[in-house]
């Protein structure tokens, strides 16, 4: 567990170096405040809450999959808000986090797909 957390807090430091921000430019970007942004990349934090993630891989521009070393690719293909925000409440729901992530290579209707059939399958009015 003290390996995948040093591959997180790794993989933060090194995306925000490449791209060139100050723990004030990721601040900025995220809302949080500088000081957490330095102890979660110097480790002195060890749990990252699910939100947080989400809001460090929209300022570093990569998925919260790669952050959490679930995915390799450092790059976040260009998504529409829409989708990104599809992305956002799969992720933080509990309950879709399984599906969403054995789903990394989904395309958008995939992901729109397997919403639905969830949805279907527990009774909350899915279309089809």
């Amino acid at each position: 567990m003290e390996n995948d957390f040093k591959e997180i807090i790794d993989r933060i430091r090194n995306r925000r170096l490449e791209l060139g921000l100050s723990y004030q430019d990721l601040a900025d970007k995220t809302g949080m405040s500088k000081s957490t942004l330095q102890r979660y990349e110097t480790g002195f934090i060890k749990n990252i809450p699910l939100s947080k993630v989400e809001a460090l891989a929209k300022a570093l521009r990569v998925t919260p999959e790669y952050l959490m070393g679930w995915e390799e690719k450092a790059e976040s293909p260009v998504m529409d808000d829409e989708t990104l925000q599809m992305m956002s409440e799969a992720f933080s729901r509990p309950e879709m986090r399984a599906l969403f992530s054995v789903s990394r290579n989904a395309t958008r209707e995939d992901i729109e797909k397997s919403i639905k059939i969830i949805e279907m399958f527990k009774g909350s009015g899915g279309d089809e």
